[in-house]
């Protein structure tokens, strides 16, 4: 999920921090946008209630990291720790960065009528 929400994002605005990934703390959900296209994965449960924006590297893509089992996170006030394997990712938490409103421009599945 991490190496798919990472081709999403936009290294090049400046008004928002599309160059950054989401971890949002409350709905487990990991959310990528470039303004234009949203990415969204559900589904997983972090150690922390707040959103995180974290850059969006290409690291997070590489194929050395691909099948190395379990993902563990460990968030500290400046930085959040990723440990897959023999490999250990310290991303710098982007405190001052503006997301969009992801939740805002998704419908909600459960308020939308059907025929």
């Amino acid at each position: 999920a991490l190496a798919s929400t990472v081709t999403c994002a936009d290294d090049e605005s400046t008004r928002y921090a599309l160059g950054c990934l989401q971890l949002h703390g409350k709905t487990g959900d990991i959310n990528a946008t470039d303004g234009r296209h949203v990415l969204q994965h559900g589904g997983f449960t972090f150690p922390w209630q707040d959103d995180l924006l974290v850059p969006a590297t290409k690291v997070l893509g590489a194929k050395e990291l691909a099948g190395e089992g379990t993902l563990q996170l460990v968030q500290t006030d400046d930085w959040l720790l990723l440990k897959m394997g023999p490999w250990t990712i310290s991303l710098r938490i982007e405190k001052a960065g503006r997301f969009p409103q992801i939740d805002s421009i998704m419908p909600n599945a459960s308020r939308m009528p059907t025929k």
